[in-house]
């Protein structure tokens, strides 16, 4: 036991980590709920993303050779056209699929379209603007590591995969005791000299809630052993119990030998 050691907070976060496990135990939910939550499992692509090859950018597909010494004053012309023939480009919008003849998009700001003819202002090199089968996720690559904290930047990565439910790990329940005769529940009464409202307990709850746990706040309990014993073992079945008040050495600091007794 740590108790009536002097300890700062890093020495007492080291202790406290060496202390805890793992928990056991995963739940199914929707990737929308799963913000902040801890993957339970390793999570692989099944698929490409993209599929397809994709225009990333509104413009024309086009043959980047066509495009060769295109520049402001000497333009490249260009044929809108579905057949797959030297000077022909057809238009594209963002996402849309780039015909396997084509290794280009042209930007629609760097044209000009008269009829079925098009000026091209700039030349582009092959893949310009053009995202290729794979290029973001490859199929069974590792996208979401066991342990990770999900994120909404991962949570977008496994919408584009098509997938709807992870397994994560299950919240720690965590009950919080607070203890002290000096303590007044908020709203009960005005504190005469002496006493004051409970404070920390709430405030521990609130961080447990918001670090991912689930705060099982206790009433307060009173400086007397024997109803310190009966509040921890009413919460035996947490995941994590704090208590709040009665761990120094004073004569009615009776927690570190209750906890003691407890094993």
């Amino acid at each position: 036991m740590m108790f009536h050691k002097r300890a700062n907070a890093d020495e007492a976060k080291e202790f406290f980590l060496r202390a805890v496990r793992p928990l056991d135990g995963t739940e199914v939910l929707t990737i929308g709920d799963c913000d902040g939550r801890i993957a339970g499992e390793d999570v692989f692509a099944d698929t490409d993303v993209p599929h397809y090859r994709r225009a990333a950018m509104d413009g024309f597909a086009v043959r980047a050779a066509d495009t060769m010494g295109a520049g402001s004053n000497s333009p490249a012309l260009l044929r809108l056209g579905q057949n797959v023939e030297k000077g022909i480009c057809i238009w594209v919008h963002t996402g849309s699929p780039v015909p396997d003849w084509a290794d280009a998009v042209v930007m629609m700001e760097d044209t000009v379209v008269h009829g079925d003819t098009v000026e091209v202002f700039f030349q582009v090199h092959p893949l310009k603007n053009v995202g290729e089968i794979g290029e973001d996720i490859r199929k069974g690559e590792l996208i979401i590591k066991e342990g990770h904290m999900l994120r909404p930047c991962d949570i977008a990565v496994l919408a584009s995969l098509g997938i709807e439910k992870i397994k994560v790990i299950r919240k720690p329940i965590v009950a919080i005791i607070p203890t002290g005769e000096e303590l007044v529940p908020r709203g009960s009464k005005i504190p005469v000299e002496g006493e004051v409202y409970e404070t920390n307990g709430l405030m521990t709850s609130l961080y447990v809630r918001k670090w991912g746990g689930i705060p099982r706040l206790l009433d307060i309990v009173t400086d007397n052993p024997e109803k310190i014993k009966e509040a921890i073992q009413r919460v035996s079945g947490a995941d994590m119990i704090i208590i709040s008040g009665g761990t120094s050495v004073g004569k009615r600091d009776y927690v570190p030998a209750v906890v003691e007794s407890l094993g």
